[in-house]
């Protein structure tokens, strides 16, 4: 067996021939290699099927991969200032809000509201609407 994967470049006599297989049968989509040992037989048992993964597996993988992005994003509402947290639970979703009004409601001045605003914007939270006179926030 080793002699075989020796000649088709899988191994060196270093033990890296295994590595190397995972990571053929990851880039092809198959499934992966199994390594089964037997303690009674002192063998071990390598099954390499050449199949593709099945729709399900898929599917599973894509949930996960769906389910991290939401973690994701949960992760950056706990980066949030208390200035941030202020605002949004100062505003009310659908309801279109002025830097003015915000700044008067949680205490501070226009510029820094304004790049607090732009910083939620920013993460996804909120959604600006108009130009820069007219600018309002909405909650997301």
């Amino acid at each position: 067996m080793q002699t075989m994967l020796r000649l088709v470049g899988f191994g060196d006599n270093a033990g890296s021939g295994f590595p190397t297989i995972l990571d053929v049968w990851k880039s092809e989509g198959w499934i992966k290699p199994e390594l089964i040992e037997d303690t009674n037989l002192d063998q071990v048992t390598l099954m390499m099927k050449m199949e593709k993964e099945s729709d399900d597996e898929s599917a599973e993988k894509s949930a996960d991969s769906a389910e991290k992005s939401a973690d994701s994003k949960k992760m950056k509402v706990i980066d949030l200032s208390e200035r941030q947290r202020q605002i949004l639970t100062y505003m009310d979703a659908g309801v279109e809000y002025s830097t003015e009004q915000v700044a008067e409601k949680i205490g501070l001045k226009g510029p820094r509201t304004r790049q607090l605003l732009n910083e939620l914007v920013n993460m996804e939270l909120l959604a600006c609407i108009g130009t820069t006179k007219r600018r309002r926030y909405i909650k997301v």
